[in-house]
């Protein structure tokens, strides 16, 4: 799939302009570009010719189309939490789970943060996700105009689709399945395949997109370029674009939607530092402490995060092993080290390789959740695995460790912004008064 193009807009360079309609414009929200829009066809992506990012793509669906498409994810997602998720057999004794069982199992088993956490990713989170867009959807195609709680809804979704990692609870479950094989004869259920077909729904959902739909019925005002406007914002949740006069002042919330546009550059940075500290610290305890215990014929086995990695591998399962090593042990280490590495050059290397920061930032954004996999496959098998003394599974304090781990590293992801990357390192001597931004929209 080849990129349309987009070319920068003169307008943001050489001074006032005339009126720009938004159609016409669009600021890429990760280096804050401005640039000059063309319808695009179905399927073509529109990428920033500053930053390499996707700015736009050419959508086919239209709001009747995603109506549909966001029923049928409705009643999938009701199938893959309310049928059996994975059956296992020991010794004529059959136990079946279900994705909120298996949850509640971790809640008795006292791992309950961990149990609120696989709650919001799991359920809540893809479950608000549909439901804000029914919330949306329904009013387009049945009364054909913008609700007026469109705005807090946008809002809404960029937050909850942020924390939805269905896909990763697929791949989480499947890989119950190869860990259990030792215990007990196990077999998927409808809920499993209910779940994968869920993924691959919100994936194309999400791709779809649903700012179109709100410009079509209620395009934003036109933008005067001020003379004094020398930055362009834009939104990521409604796609207004604007103009702020200086790089100083409070943080700026988009006047359309309410969504905070930017932030402190200084207390952002703080924040991502912190978080990357407190994970690396929680990061030791996770791969020493055991993550999970298994009791068979009135034995206890502890099992490590490295542990549970050579027992795949010496069962032959070596995708599987290779894929648990890079999601749980190189993929939080290299989060935490590409954005300490992010974070230090905002300030100290500014000019260096911007284009191949920016592209470690999507990259780590991207891959981050994936983290959340070895999460779920131990509040699966505590779910699971329930026949007394004869086997059994439970939780145990390096799986609290580990989840702190990934979301601290996503916390701090979400903190740092990548328009930091294409700034210039403030002047000391310049002020930081409480002066306003003076924006036009």
């Amino acid at each position: 799939m080849s990129p349309a193009p987009a070319t920068a807009d003169p307008a943001a360079e050489d001074g006032p302009r005339d009126a720009v309609t938004p159609p016409s414009l669009l600021v890429c929200t990760e280096c804050a570009q401005p640039h000059r829009w063309v319808d695009l066809a179905p399927s073509r992506l529109a990428r920033c010719s500053r930053c390499d990012a996707v700015v736009a793509r050419g959508h086919r669906l239209d709001a009747q189309a995603l109506l549909a498409l966001t029923v049928a994810a409705l009643i999938v997602f009701l199938i893959a939490n309310s049928a059996n998720l994975i059956t296992i057999s020991l010794r004529g004794a059959d136990v079946s789970t279900t994705v909120p069982m298996a949850i509640a199992a971790a809640w008795r088993d006292d791992a309950r943060l961990v149990a609120v956490l696989a709650a919001i990713t799991a359920v809540i989170a893809p479950a608000a996700f549909i439901a804000l867009r029914l919330l949306v959807l329904v009013p387009l195609v049945v009364q054909r105009r913008v609700p007026p709680w469109m705005g807090l809804t946008m809002r809404l979704l960029h937050a909850s689709g942020r924390w939805n990692t269905v896909s990763v609870l697929a791949i989480g479950a499947l890989l119950s399945l190869v860990r259990i094989a030792d215990l007990a004869q196990a077999s998927a259920g409808a809920g499993l395949v209910a779940l994968g077909g869920l993924a691959i729904l919100l994936a194309a959902i999400e791709s779809a997109g649903l700012r179109h739909l709100w410009a079509e019925q209620e395009p934003p005002r036109p933008i005067e370029v001020s003379a004094g406007s020398r930055r362009w914002l834009g939104c990521e949740c409604c796609g207004w674009v604007g103009t702020v006069a200086d790089e100083t002042g409070p943080p700026v919330s988009c006047p359309r939607c309410g969504h905070p546009i930017e932030h402190s550059r200084q207390l952002g940075l703080q924040r991502t530092w912190a978080l990357l500290f407190a994970a690396l610290v929680l990061f030791i305890p996770a791969n020493l402490m055991p993550m999970m215990s298994t009791t068979q014929a009135l034995r206890e086995t502890p099992h490590t995060l490295i542990g549970g990695i050579v027992e795949l591998w010496h069962a032959g399962a070596i995708g599987l092993a290779v894929l648990v090593f890079v999601a749980s042990i190189v993929v939080p280490l290299v989060k935490i080290g590409a954005l300490a590495v992010l974070a230090w050059s905002v300030n100290h290397a500014s000019q260096w390789r911007r284009v191949e920061r920016a592209r470690l930032y999507r990259l780590i954004e991207a891959v981050g959740h994936w983290s959340m996999l070895d999460v779920y496959v131990v509040v699966l098998l505590v779910g699971m695995v329930r026949f007394g003394n004869l086997a059994s599974a439970s939780s145990g304090p390096g799986l609290l460790a580990f989840a702190a781990v990934v979301v601290l590293t996503m916390l701090a992801t979400h903190d740092f912004d990548p328009r930091w990357i294409w700034q210039s390192r403030p002047s000391r001597r310049r002020s930081t008064g409480n002066r306003s931004p003076g924006m036009s929209a």
